[in-house]
């Protein structure tokens, strides 16, 4: 039988947690003199500990249980695949707070400089060539960031996937990041919007566990 007040201190406490392990990955990146590769993936890591809370948070009101745990390995069963997880992180946020993100001057920046790339953000995981990459999710994934004809939730949810391709790319090896170069403008370009977007979605958790 569930406690349903267990469960709640549970989360609570994974909540003060995750939000402690974001705002630390945040001050490290704040740091002066970070290359943009690592202010890259201190910010994704502060998104990735909130939406991990979030799925988490997701498992226990659809499951009824906090996280259902996996004999074998004793890992939380999450909900949905990482992708899905960060978009629900974004539609938490609301249609207020993403129309707010999409109009911040970093994030502005950053669509500029997607849009002015030839190509969208090319899937190095999945490759239609050894060395080109799959360019077609990054390009949908740019459009539909433009489409005034979609909600602003959804168009970040599309920014959110982009950061995520990227970070995709950096962690399994397919981003030059030492230098100049390309790569090392679009980490320069991306991570500071990655870190805006961490910072409201952790003003935004922090409120709902006050």
């Amino acid at each position: 039988m569930i406690d349903p007040a267990e469960t709640m201190a549970r989360l609570q406490r994974a909540a003060r947690y995750q939000l402690n392990v974001a705002g630390e990955w945040l001050q490290l990146g704040k740091k002066s003199g970070v290359e943009p590769a690592f202010a890259f993936v201190a910010a994704y890591s502060a998104v990735n500990a909130l939406y991990w809370l979030w799925s988490s948070i997701d498992a226990a009101e659809q499951n009824s249980r906090y996280g259902e745990q996996s004999k074998r390995r004793g890992e939380l069963k999450l909900v949905g695949d990482e992708p899905d997880q960060l978009g629900r992180l974004i539609e938490r946020l609301g249609e207020h707070a993403a129309e707010a993100l999409l109009n911040d001057k970093e994030v502005l920046k950053a669509t500029r400089f997607l849009n002015g790339r030839e190509h969208g953000i090319r899937d190095m995981r999945f490759r239609e060539a050894a060395e080109e990459g799959s360019p077609s999710k990054g390009s949908e994934l740019r459009d539909k960031l433009n489409d005034p004809g979609v909600s602003a939730v959804a168009r970040l949810q599309a920014f959110a996937g982009i950061l995520y391709l990227v970070r995709c790319n950096l962690v399994h090896g397919s981003k030059q990041v030492a230098g100049t170069g390309p790569d090392h403008d679009l980490l320069s370009a991306l991570a500071p919007a990655l870190r805006r977007v961490a910072e409201v979605a952790r003003a935004f958790t922090d409120t709902q566990f006050q």
